[in-house]
């Protein structure tokens, strides 16, 4: 079935999906006061890039700290908007008249943990980056990394498991 023969459903947020709002918005107005309050201190060289190992391997300007905050803003819209059209998804499985309920909310709810999960990481990653900058902190440590893949691929890895049981 095309998308564009998927019946649409009106789905009200589920008290999980505005738990999950509260958090993303909480990682906004976190990011956003955080660099407020830290730009005035910071050096003219900021970490720009974290290895593998944790520790930053590359350094620049001073206002590429502000990528984070801003991707997080375009994020959380982007991601808030297409949330809104769960009939216009790619599935694995036909959409029919009988799961496209469950599918729908599965697919909305996937999308707001990794949209919560994102920005929360996203805030990590500047509260780190600034811990660097100002001498406070060596970097992310070596754990960071697979903690981060385990968490998105984990959530994702969910969702396929739900999604396909309610096929």
């Amino acid at each position: 079935m095309k998308s564009s023969e998927r019946p649409v459903i009106d789905l009200p947020y589920t008290s999980q999906e505005w738990a999950l709002e509260v958090i993303a918005l909480g990682g906004l107005a976190l990011i956003i006061g955080m660099l407020s309050l830290a730009w005035f201190d910071l050096p003219a060289l900021v970490p720009t890039h974290f290895g593998p190992s944790g520790r930053a391997d590359a350094w620049g300007d001073k206002r590429s700290i502000l990528i984070l905050p801003v991707m997080s803003v375009i994020l959380y819209l982007m991601l808030t908007v297409t949330n809104r059209y769960p009939h216009k998804f790619n599935y694995l499985w036909p959409i029919t008249a009988q799961n496209a309920r469950e599918q729908y909310r599965l697919a909305r709810l996937l999308l707001a943990w990794l949209k919560a999960e994102v920005i929360i990481l996203f805030t990590f990653l500047e509260w780190m980056t600034i811990r660097v900058a100002l001498g406070q902190a060596a970097g992310l440590g070596s754990i960071f990394l697979p903690i981060v893949l385990g968490v998105i691929f984990g959530t994702v890895g969910i969702y396929f498991y739900f999604a396909y049981m309610k096929r």
